[in-house]
């Protein structure tokens, strides 16, 4: 009898066949012993077909390989507008589709804020791309439970997720489920990490092999690093974003033993000692190595535009600026913890991660979890290493040579997988963009006056409103 059955199946009879070496070849009859071959086609579900033709009165299988099941598909890809992550990506589309020609994908850059404003509606109308390019600070009043495909354990176990990720780069997009629904990719690490214009530094008589020993040979370096006219601004010591000193506040408040978000009571709270210390001491840095003069003429280039000592607005820059300005001559380095603090804690920009919308079903699923486990493969993450310079959410990148060897794959290998990651947390609040919260606050308290506590009194009402809109969105499922 001749019959459809799966691959297992195949298998077996493989091992039943023992010795005889048949692979996916025929077996050969034994003797001329006269046969009679009955024919019945049977329709079942398989994964993988073959043939298999019994022979009377000879206790042999012929197996007969005849082709896989896999229909074709071409999927869309949205990615966000960006040269650098579109070139990278490319790269990981082209031998994705070299290793899997029934498969086709087509990207589609979009703006960052254009994408930030159609994902959600888009993916709940059942029209944006079959996987899409996200944030993780964008899903946190979503339930993706409701929306996504969980990767977990279609793809992988939790465990085998964890081995594979950095554990806070999973943690940042969390759901009601136990379960993971995005794959976390890279991350520009805003906040916890300081570059430095190594030309700027010697000038200044600054060793940057040691100003990130403690806090104190940091602010040293500040401090060489700024000169002033009198009481203008020459240079500038440090060049933060107003969001990103947020960022630092949130940090301080857990580096100092505090918490500003209670997961139990689903409630902030800032009107606290250690968070008014945190926006007295950021305020005061900010203060000290910088002005609003300089800020507008360094307009985001402080690097380039040699208004600045350091930059700590991400380890993307470092490729950001290298692909604009090759002559730079720029290191990153780890930021070191705030006086006070009782352990190293770090908030970070949040980490860019794919997704695939709950809509997308049959050979287009197939093909986007195809693609999902071939992005987070290592050897096709290192190629990300000639264009990006931010860091990488899959642990084994950083032990990958093409990787190490790239244009900028060395840049943070050598201290953010052990000196960085294990020392970031997203505190599962719903708020997104959190730290743009503290922008005009802090603006206030550094160049106008404003009380820290005021500061800290300002950001409690705002952030309360927004958590009690963004956690009902959340449990209602919206």
């Amino acid at each position: 009898m001749k019959s459809k059955f799966s691959r297992r199946g195949a298998l077996r009879a493989l091992a039943f066949a023992g010795s005889a070496g048949v692979g996916a070849a025929a077996l050969a009859a034994c003797g001329d012993a006269t046969v009679i071959t009955k024919t019945e086609i049977v329709e079942v579900e398989v994964d993988r077909v073959v043939e298999v033709v019994k022979e009377v009165p000879v206790e042999i299988e012929k197996i007969v390989e005849v082709s896989a099941k896999t229909q074709s598909a071409t999927i869309t890809y949205w990615m966000q507008q960006w040269d650098d992550g579109v070139a990278a990506f490319q790269g990981a589309i082209d031998s994705f589709q070299a290793a899997n020609p029934m498969y086709k994908v087509e990207m589609v850059p979009i703006g960052y804020g254009d994408l930030f404003a159609k994902f959600y509606p888009s993916i709940v109308t059942e029209t944006s791309g079959d996987v899409v390019y996200t944030y993780s600070e964008w899903w946190k009043p979503i339930d993706v439970s409701k929306v996504l495909h969980p990767m977990t354990p279609t793809l992988r176990s939790r465990s085998e997720f964890q081995g594979i990720f950095f554990p806070a780069a999973l943690e940042s997009v969390s759901s009601l489920s136990d379960e993971f629904y995005v794959i976390p990719l890279i991350c520009g690490m805003g906040g916890p990490i300081c570059i430095v214009n190594l030309d700027t530094a010697e000038a200044a008589g600054i060793n940057p092999d040691t100003m990130n020993d403690s806090w104190e040979t940091m602010e040293a370096a500040f401090n060489q690093g700024t000169e002033k006219d009198g009481d203008k601004f020459v240079t500038g010591g440090i060049n933060i974003s107003w969001s990103r000193l947020g960022a630092w506040v949130q940090a301080m408040v857990q580096q100092l033993g505090s918490s500003y978000y209670n997961a139990d009571t689903e409630l902030f709270d800032w009107n606290t000692s250690e968070a008014e210390a945190a926006v007295r001491f950021t305020t005061d840095v900010m203060r000290a190595y910088n002005s609003r003069e300089l800020i507008a003429d360094a307009d985001g280039n402080a690097m380039a535009k040699g208004t600045h000592l350091t930059d700590i607005d991400g380890l993307w820059k470092i490729s950001s600026y290298g692909n604009a300005f090759p002559d730079l001559n720029l290191a990153a380095m780890a930021m070191p913890a705030f006086p006070g603090a009782k352990e190293l804690i770090y908030e970070s920009d949040s980490v860019a991660s794919i997704a695939i919308p709950k809509f997308v079903q049959g050979a287009k699923l197939e093909a986007a979890q195809s693609f999902m486990v071939h992005l987070w493969q290592p050897e096709n993450l290192a190629a990300f290493g000639e264009f990006y310079s931010g860091s990488h959410s899959v642990k084994q990148v950083y032990d990958d040579p093409n990787f190490l060897n790239s244009k900028w794959g060395g840049v943070g290998a050598a201290f953010v997988p052990e000196e960085v990651w294990p020392f970031i947390t997203y505190p599962p609040h719903r708020v997104a963009a959190l730290s743009a919260e503290w922008s005009a606050p802090l603006e206030k308290v550094t160049y106008d006056g404003m009380a820290p506590a005021d500061a800290a009194f300002e950001v409690q009402g705002r952030t309360s409103l927004l958590n009690k809109e963004a956690t009902d969105r959340f449990k209602a499922g919206e």
